[in-house]
């Protein structure tokens, strides 16, 4: 099923790699990165004594730079001057080269900025090459599994939200270490998609190896060339906005609003209104396989779970009716995930509503004054924080689980500190969490990051103008019209990780597009990416990956499809699993119906 993903506010998901100041320039209200690359293009640019003279002058600057960061080390606010002065503008207006500078820059690619970017700035994972971005289909199904968690515990099974009350009770009875609880608390979450298996006798529920999930299938989005060349991604300043509680004895409490903590970064972002597409794809198939070759000992609860799960009765299921239970299935799945995330914009707009009350955060709460579709709605990313992140927010919406969401709490030692008169950890859950990201344009405009709607028709995709930043200047309005509307020169430059390419023998073996269909090498994403392979040797599970240019034969893990016999010369569709040196060494069996 072809779904749409649109942007409903900037989204950053990192790297966890961050630009430092060597590694961009901000030149009239416009980002640019700088690699080593583009500082090697820069000096290479001069003729060849000019550029000799250059590259001495350059090592010598770099000695003095990391001499004089050296020195600095016991000085914060000297360190992080000089470390701001440590780049390629500092370089070249050190050696007569400013003009130079700025017409080589006019020939980047750049980002524009929203707000100050004095820091490091995080890395944004999904860039390719020019026009080539995408946003990991993990990151989609993992906040997809959050809100499929939600519905089973709160409209399907009663009994495992019961059995998560029991065991979040025991856990905190006895006393046990953080890393501890926090694993037994995993497992008691994961349990309605988790099957059993048997092992010493005894039935555990604790492998991914039989989690439902595996039959969910998310392809990596992909963002239309039409839509990437207006430059879709942004530079973002972060504020934390923390609410301060303030109480003197005989007087009722105060409240303020604290959002001068400096310890969040800028980020690299996709902008708001970005349409992506994307599929997914239920193997109903290969479910209804294990259904009707049960193992005794694997997957243990299969068809009571999947019920539970998808609503699916294998009591019912037919080959007539599959495809279109298959389409209900999945249809049904996005709701269930925008459900949640219904509950998620409420709970923040309840946070926003109060600061707006008692610490007289109304700017605040405009962030949150959207006239968004609520049945439509998705979490990605950074800044989500543990409302999105979690289903343990259906904890808070009766008395008796609010006060196991209190002794996790307690246990955890999270959320605002409120120390009783024993000096003990009391947390304080009417505000938590006790703060937010919030992404900033200037002093007014916030945003909260990361909110999406997911779209199956993609006219419904919401109109959304591009975000000018408060700070740019109006003579440099004519580059930010031109930047935003993808007229910037040459724009090619865009980080992209070369991996070393793999060694190749003397006389390849190449494939003819007769035989089936070859990707290009550099497309491959692992774990994600579906292409083919032909069967070479079928009992040493051994196929010859079909990639052009290239002669790489893998070894083919069948992981739950080990019923499936395979023939020599078969073509069959694979997942790339593990590479070493450039070289993919073993990819997984995709069952033929898996688009």
């Amino acid at each position: 099923m072809k779904v749409y993903l649109q942007t409903l506010t900037p989204l950053h998901i990192g790297t966890g790699e961050k630009y430092d100041h060597i590694d961009y320039l901000v030149e009239n209200g416009l980002f640019y990165r700088i690699s080593e690359k583009d500082f090697e293009a820069f000096i290479n640019s001069f003729p060849e004594q000019e550029k000799n003279n250059l590259i001495t002058a350059f090592s010598t600057w770099i000695d003095k730079q990391v001499l004089a960061l050296d020195k600095t080390q016991s000085d914060n606010a000297l360190a992080s001057y000089t470390n701001k002065k440590f780049n390629l503008r500092n370089f070249a207006q050190n050696n007569g080269k400013t003009q130079d500078l700025t017409t080589y820059l006019a020939k980047k690619e750049c980002y524009t900025v929203f707000g100050s970017t004095s820091k490091q700035v995080q890395e944004l994972a999904g860039i390719i090459g020019k026009d080539n971005y995408y946003i990991a289909g993990s990151s989609i199904k993992g906040a997809i599994r959050t809100g499929l968690l939600y519905h089973i515990f709160m409209d399907t099974a009663l009994s495992y939200r019961r059995k998560l009350e029991n065991t979040i009770f025991e856990l905190t009875r006895i006393r046990k270490g953080k890393k501890e609880l926090n694993a037994a608390l995993h497992t008691a979450i994961e349990l309605p998609l988790y099957c059993g298996y048997k092992k010493n006798n005894q039935v555990k529920y604790d492998s991914e190896y039989y989690d439902l999930m595996k039959f969910v299938q998310i392809t990596d989005t992909r963002l239309p060339k039409s839509t990437a060349n207006t430059t879709p991604i942004q530079i973002w300043e972060t504020a934390r906005i923390n609410e301060k509680r303030q109480k003197e004895e005989g007087r009722p409490a105060t409240y303020t609003v604290d959002d001068k903590q400096n310890s969040s970064l800028p980020v690299e972002a996709w902008r708001k209104g970005l349409v992506w597409e994307f599929d997914i794809n239920i193997n109903l198939k290969a479910m209804q396989q294990i259904y009707l070759h049960p193992d005794r000992e694997k997957w243990i609860g299969f068809a009571e779970k999947v019920k539970d799960f998808l609503g699916i009765d294998f009591a019912t299921l037919t080959d007539e009716n599959l495809a279109a239970e298959q389409a209900k299935a999945e249809k049904s799945l996005l709701e269930h995930v925008a459900a949640f995330y219904k509950e998620v914009l409420s709970f923040e707009k309840d946070w926003f509503e109060r600061l707006a009350e008692r610490a007289k955060g109304e700017k605040y709460l405009k962030s949150y004054q959207t006239d968004w579709d609520n049945s439509k709605l998705l979490r990605l990313g950074f800044a989500a924080g543990f409302p999105a992140h979690t289903e343990l927010i259906m904890m808070l919406s009766d008395k008796a689980t609010k006060q196991q969401m209190v002794a996790i709490m307690k246990a955890l030692k999270i959320g605002n500190n409120n120390k009783d008169n024993k000096g003990e950890y009391n947390p304080n859950i009417a505000d938590f969490p006790k703060s937010r990201l919030l992404a900033k344009n200037g002093d007014e405009d916030l945003y909260p990051l990361g909110w999406c709607q997911l779209l199956l028709n993609k006219n419904e995709a919401q109109e959304m103008e591009i975000d000018i930043p408060a700070n740019v200047h109006q003579k440099h309005e004519k580059n930010y019209q031109k930047h935003t509307k993808g007229e910037i020169e040459n724009t090619v430059k865009i980080v992209v990780v070369e991996k070393t390419p793999p060694k190749t023998k003397e006389e390849k073996i190449i494939l003819s597009s007769e035989q089936a269909e070859e990707i290009e090498f550099e497309k491959i994403i692992d774990n994600q990416t579906i292409f083919k392979a032909k069967v070479i040797d079928a009992e040493k599970k051994k196929v010859r990956l079909l990639i052009k240019d290239r002669e790489i034969e893998a070894q083919i893990g069948m992981g739950i499809y080990k019923m499936v016999a395979l023939e020599n010369g078969q073509i069959v569709k694979v997942i790339c699993k593990s590479r070493a040196k450039g070289e993919i060494k073993q990819v997984s069996y995709v069952m033929p119906d898996l688009r």
